[in-house]
Formats: C-alpha cells, sequence, structure tokens
C-alpha cells in the first residue's frame, strides 16, 4: 500500500464528516442572514441622511396658540437604536407576549417574524422674524417604535430554537433533525 492510498479507516472519518456536512447544509445561509440581522438592516437605516423639513408658519385656524414672532421651523427626523425582537405571540386574553415557535406558526397558519422597532429623535428649531432674538430648539426621543416586521429564519441567532438542546427541541414539539435555513410565511 503506498502513501496515497485511503485506508477503511480514512473512509470512515470521511463519510462521516460528509454526513456531519449535511446536517450542517444550511449553516452558510444562517450564517449569512445572521451577519444582515446584526449589521446590515442598522446600515440601512442608520444611513439614510436625517429628514430635514423646512415649513413657513401658517396658522391653522385663529383659535390655534401660535406665537407671531416665529417666521419658520426647520425640523430634523433621525434614527437609531434599530432592535429586532424575537417572535412572539401575544394572548389575546391577557395581551402578554409568548415565544412564538417554528412548530407553533406552522400549525397557526402564522408568519415566523421579528418585529422590528427603532428609536427616532426629533429636532425643532423656530427661527423669529425679529432676528436679533436666538433662535429656540426643542428636542423629544421616541422609543421603541415598531416599524414593521421581517421573517426570521428557523435555526439563526433570532429563532426561538437557537441554542436549544436535542432534548428541549423534543419538548417544544421541534424536530432535532432540522437544519433550519428557511422562512415560514403563513404557516408554510
Amino acid at each position: 500500500m503506498t502513501n496515497n492510498e485511503l485506508t477503511p479507516l480514512d473512509l470512515n472519518y470521511l463519510i462521516s464528516e460528509v454526513i456531519d456536512e449535511k446536517k450542517n447544509i444550511a449553516r452558510h445561509i444562517i450564517d449569512s442572514y445572521d451577519i444582515f440581522n446584526k449589521t446590515g438592516i442598522e446600515q440601512i437605516i442608520t444611513s439614510q441622511k436625517p429628514i430635514k423639513i423646512f415649513d413657513n408658519v401658517k396658522p391653522i385656524n385663529s383659535d390655534a396658540h401660535f406665537d407671531s414672532d416665529i417666521k419658520n421651523f426647520e425640523v430634523t427626523i433621525k434614527y437609531s437604536n434599530i432592535k429586532q425582537h424575537k417572535p412572539a405571540s401575544a394572548s389575546k386574553r391577557t395581551s402578554i407576549n409568548t415565544p412564538l415557535y417554528p412548530s407553533n406558526a406552522r400549525m397557526n397558519d402564522r408568519s415566523y417574524s421579528s418585529t422590528v422597532s427603532i428609536d427616532i429623535d426629533v429636532t425643532i428649531k423656530a427661527f423669529y422674524v425679529d432676528k436679533t432674538k436666538q433662535e429656540e430648539t426643542k428636542h423629544t426621543k421616541v422609543t421603541d417604535v415598531i416599524i414593521g416586521k421581517i421573517p426570521v429564519m428557523v435555526r439563526s441567532k433570532l429563532c426561538n430554537l437557537y441554542g436549544k438542546t436535542n432534548d428541549q427541541l423534543s419538548e417544544l414539539g421541534e424536530s432535532t433533525d432540522d437544519t433550519g435555513g428557511y422562512l415560514i410565511i403563513k404557516g408554510t
């Protein structure tokens, strides 16, 4: 036997590696999804320039409280602190959120998705007709504004199955052989 030939032990090792690789066949898809969730969504939202709105002041009606010394406003809106929440289901009776698992989503024809929320910073500057008056600035922050939902990939870090043992998966009614790497939309 030459050094280039495979032994039965080598073949057993290679076969077991191929089988193990098949168990993780969706790993590269899940890893890509996790990277997108960790950095991609935030980059998309925070890369947007602040929204600036300029408006001349015009009272809507004579009863409106209005400082006639104000000439115009500049409103600036910025987004920050993007959060994705793990899939959850609210009880109709108590409105308490409980974790939603892929098997529940399938059985109840639901999408397995994450709520996405952001913080919104609003700055309002008032410019006065009398230029000797200092411009006035007000700032407010609105937190945890829900902007939508995004599907959650099964077995990703955002998935409620992430890090669960086979025993825990069985208790939850999930398959221990499921490699993940797919989305559940309206139960399918």
